[in-house]
């Protein structure tokens, strides 16, 4: 048995969910038969990966949402939670990459990419552990300690 197995029917939350490794994330966990909570700011870039996962037989749902914002993130959680019963599993994934290499890059540039980073961390984090079935059985993934550990 595949480890894929194991989400079937499970409901993910992927911020970032529009573009780069968080639509990947989305269609893979689609592809398996998970219930996907598609969250970004681009609402049509999200409902081009919803129908790429209904395509192929997924269940999403379109929220877009600024995760820098505590009540967008809020809502977004409750609507997830309202449309799939449940909060199985949350793959952080949102940020902002200012294509540049870092000796070109200004100073606000730099700022913006570790406000998103740890913004989206902390209300993401607040919002997956109360709106799970069961706080401690969400599982809870981010790259934002990444970024964000030694700054």
């Amino acid at each position: 048995m595949l480890w894929t197995s194991d989400f079937r029917g499970k409901t993910v939350v992927v911020t970032g969910a529009s573009s780069g490794i968080g639509r990947e994330t989305a269609l893979a966990f689609g592809a398996v038969g998970s219930r996907v909570a598609l969250l970004a700011r681009r609402r049509a870039a999200l409902e081009s990966v919803a129908r790429d996962i209904s395509r192929h037989g997924g269940e999403a749902l379109v929220l877009p949402t600024d995760v820098t914002a505590s009540r967008a993130v809020r809502a977004a959680f409750r609507a997830a939670h309202a449309a799939f019963g449940r909060l199985d599993v949350v793959v952080n994934n949102a940020g902002v990459l200012i294509p540049a290499p870092v000796t070109e890059l200004r100073a606000a540039d730099l700022r913006t990419m570790l406000r998103t980073a740890s913004r989206r961390s902390a209300a993401t984090a607040r919002r997956s552990s109360r709106s799970s079935a069961s706080p401690r059985r969400c599982a809870w993934r981010s790259t934002a300690r990444r970024y964000t550990s030694r700054w």
